[in-house]
């Protein structure tokens, strides 16, 4: 679960500014790292900013989502992100067991 969280530090950077800016795509300007033999993919949803990572099968074959907000509010493209500061939750829309997240995630 480390492994795929830490690759997914660029695309919380990425997310962060573009929706401090108001992009139209929220995942502009990242580029999907290579898969590894834990984590199959890391993908980005360009409208929400939600990162989903998806873990290989030897990795137990689970995704983990982490969904932004920005206070209280979801972020949205094309809306500039007002609450100060970017959250992540990424305790709800996993199927990672509790046992293996960080405690931030469960």
């Amino acid at each position: 679960v480390a492994e795929g969280l830490a690759m997914a530090g660029s695309a919380k950077l990425a997310v962060s500014e573009n929706a401090a800016s108001g992009a139209s795509d929220l995942s502009s300007g990242w580029t999907p790292p290579n898969s590894t033999a834990n984590v199959s993919s890391l993908s980005v949803a360009s409208s929400t900013g939600v990162i989903t990572i998806t873990y290989t099968n030897t990795a137990g074959g689970n995704a983990m989502m982490m969904t932004p907000s920005s206070g209280g509010s979801a972020l949205a493209a094309g809306t500039v992100a007002t609450g100060g500061s970017i959250n992540w939750d990424c305790a709800t829309n996993t199927t990672v067991l509790s046992k293996y997240r960080p405690s931030a995630c469960r």
